[in-house]
């Protein structure tokens, strides 16, 4: 299931800065200890890429039912 862009903002403003960092961690590979160092413009800049990375992964699968078999698994890249 796909979530709209306009929502996908809406969560990601909402988060605190350790949702934050996991998602920059697992989305770009970056080690934890790295994204607790990050400055208020790095950390805008990188969360703002995370979530052009998350639309496009989005935007390329196909739409699945509402009925899926599985949880969805999404390949971390170190």
């Amino acid at each position: 299931r796909q979530i709209n862009f306009s929502t996908r903002n809406e969560i990601m403003s909402k988060m605190s800065t350790q949702e934050e960092n996991w998602h920059i961690m697992t989305t770009l590979g970056m080690p934890w200890s790295d994204t607790k160092k990050l400055s208020e413009e790095d950390r805008q800049f990188l969360m703002a890429r995370v979530s052009e990375i998350h639309q496009y992964r989005d935007s390329q699968e196909p739409a699945e039912a509402d009925d899926e078999s599985g949880p969805r698994t999404r390949k971390v890249y170190k």
